[in-house]
């Protein structure tokens, strides 16, 4: 009995992980293509469809290891510039840390 009670038990977190690693797969995809959206955006110019992407008050904290901060001074579009660079995104990892939610407005 505590045989048959184990190996459930294992079933049952081998299933919620599987489950889990499915998701974080999904949700990896879905923010790769959001990334991959608002550079493409950045490098044309396109201010207007970072707008939509972005909150008003977007507040970015710099990975320089100096924590630079930039705050979004208001709406991108008519003034956002085309840059002509080019961004890959690699090695992406992605967690999900409880029942976060976002929204695309």
């Amino acid at each position: 009995m505590k045989i048959q009670l184990r190996a459930a038990a294992l079933i049952v977190a081998m299933t919620l992980s599987c489950l889990a690693q499915s998701g974080a797969k999904d949700l990896k995809a879905e923010l790769e293509g959001l990334h991959n959206q608002w550079f493409t955006a950045f490098e044309k110019g396109d201010g207007a469809t970072m707008d939509r992407m972005e909150v008003p008050n977007l507040v970015l904290v710099n990975a320089d290891g100096k924590g630079t901060i930039w705050q979004k001074p208001g709406p991108r579009a008519g003034k956002q510039k085309p840059t002509g660079a080019t961004r890959t995104l690699t090695n992406a990892t992605v967690r999900q840390f409880g029942d976060t939610q976002f929204s695309r407005g």
